[in-house]
């Protein structure tokens, strides 16, 4: 993507791209992630950066989608 034009202060702009599977081509999250994919991606974000910020309380929607056992528990537990 082009990036434009910067201000004196940069640009405040990120885009996210990964692989969702083993084996597929990283593309932008934003067009191939669903509502639960991407709450479990900010969780783990949010887990990574908690000792940064001072957050008492998260509310993820369908955090629970499509998972179960283990990862369910561990999903839990955050």
């Amino acid at each position: 993507k082009d990036a434009g034009q910067f201000s004196a202060n940069g640009k405040d702009e990120a885009e996210f791209y990964l692989a969702l599977n083993p084996g597929e081509p990283v593309k932008p999250l934003e067009n191939i992630a669903s509502g639960g994919e991407l709450s479990r991606i900010m969780l783990a974000i949010k887990t990574v950066l908690a000792d940064a910020e001072d957050t008492p309380t998260l509310i993820f929607d369908e955090i629970d989608a499509g998972i179960s056992g283990v990862t369910a528990a561990k999903v839990g537990e955050k």
